[in-house]
């Protein structure tokens, strides 16, 4: 599962010329589209700050790259990309929690554990 989400961040670095991403952008599988898409915007903003604000404290001749916000035809074009790498995302997350549970039961049989002594294991 991890590698969709790395290579995922990795586009979106790539794609916003090094964006530093929030820790909402970093968990986009966990977002809806809307949500990612506003946090995305957000963080297109304060990346273009820190940039202006680097180039004046620096010497830099050249003015910094500024990344423009999404408009409504950039957002339609990430859509399906964001869904369709979210149920992969989440299709994997399905399968390491039943994988999980699986594990659980075998240990839980292998040390011959009551429901009750069970029950406090998985509320700890």
């Amino acid at each position: 599962m991890n590698t969709i989400i790395e290579k995922y961040v990795r586009m979106l670095n790539y794609s916003f010329n090094g964006i530093k991403l929030s820790r909402k952008l970093e968990n986009w599988h966990e977002l809806e589209f809307g949500e990612f898409i506003k946090e995305l915007n957000k963080s297109i903003k304060a990346n273009n700050k820190l940039r202006q604000k680097a180039a004046v404290t620096s010497s830099a001749v050249e003015k910094p790259i500024e990344v423009p916000t999404l408009t409504k035809k950039d957002e339609f074009e990430w859509m399906s990309l964001f869904e369709e790498n979210k149920k992969k995302a989440q299709a994997l997350q399905s399968q390491i929690n039943q994988t999980e549970r699986e594990i659980d039961q075998i240990v839980y049989e292998l040390y011959g554990l009551t429901e009750e002594e069970i029950a406090k294991v998985e509320s700890s």
